[in-house]
């Protein structure tokens, strides 16, 4: 007798099992197949009603679904069990065969997808990720470079059977990459921008799925400088000096210089000893300069 599922098989108790099991009798030919469910603590206790299957047209191949649903097995067995299978053949002589032939493990647990994290070969710093903000990834990817995704997915029961990175786009998702063991590597962004509503999807081998959200913001956009000039003609963001530009007056009890300009009250003398164009300490020299500013 032949099966086509053996040894221990998994299941999440929601998706249908498929039984094919092709068996012969050279005398008085094969008369039924009926399947049996029990615990393998008490394999003699039949769970429900034997479950009989259907003669193919394939030659002596039977077949039977085990299903869950209302009165249907699968949903007669509970908790994280193991449970065994077994086959009676009996021929149109009354002769029975007795044949166990697989096990099936529950595991109704998805897995668990944790530290998800974006890298890539680049010699400059080419993504970035803010504090606060769960798998979301600024990524700069106008250099050619290949990304990889790394991270935890684990599954304690039935073990991984895929992991993919897709991408959702309205009501289309495109798988990306997939894998079965993480990193997910040789991802190609080159080209893309804007922002991209991707996701990680893990299954395990018993079906179980956990999906985990990703954005990713291409930015290739370098940051540019703000300016203003006011009505002497000077920027009131860029400055070069080591004095602070929004620093308008000195507090007599600390020596500090403090205090903020309002846009409409800009008086040149308020800017002279905070590196105007032409105060003393705007000039360059042959140490440090600073030159502070806005970046946007």
């Amino acid at each position: 007798m032949y099966c086509n599922k053996n040894g221990t098989i998994y299941s999440d108790l929601s998706t249908a099992i498929d039984v094919n099991i092709e068996v012969s009798d050279a005398a008085s030919g094969v008369k039924s197949v009926v399947l049996k469910v029990a615990n393998t603590l008490d394999p003699d206790n039949v769970i429900g009603e034997a479950l009989p299957a259907t003669l193919t047209e394939a030659e002596n191949t039977w077949t039977v679904k085990l299903e869950s649903g209302t009165d249907k097995i699968l949903s007669k067995l509970v908790g994280e069990n193991t449970y065994v299978v077994k086959a009676v053949v009996e021929d149109n002589a009354g002769n029975q065969l007795n044949q166990t032939l697989f096990r099936i493990d529950v595991d109704t647990a998805p897995p668990v997808i944790s530290n998800i994290s974006i890298t890539n070969s680049s010699t400059v710093y080419s993504v970035y990720k803010k504090d606060g903000e769960e798998n979301k990834f600024y990524v700069h990817n106008n250099d050619g470079n290949k990304f990889s995704i790394y991270g935890a997915i684990q599954d304690a029961q039935s073990g991984i059977s895929k992991i993919e990175l897709l991408e959702v786009s309205g009501t289309t998702t495109t798988t990306i990459k997939s894998t079965d063991i993480l990193p997910i590597s040789d991802i190609d962004f080159t080209g893309r921008t804007e922002t991209a509503s991707m996701k990680i999807k893990a299954t395990d081998n018993a079906g179980n799925i956990k999906e985990v959200p990703l954005t990713i913001c291409f930015d290739n956009i370098p940051p540019k400088g703000i300016h203003a000039i006011d009505k002497s003609n000077k920027d009131i963001f860029f400055r070069i000096s080591d004095l602070n530009n929004w620093k308008v007056a000195r507090n007599e009890e600390t020596g500090e210089l403090e205090g903020e300009i309002p846009a409409n009250l800009w008086n040149t003398s308020l800017d002279e000893d905070i590196g105007g164009k032409y105060s003393p300490t705007s000039y360059g020299k042959n140490q440090t300069v600073r030159v502070r500013g806005n970046i946007s």
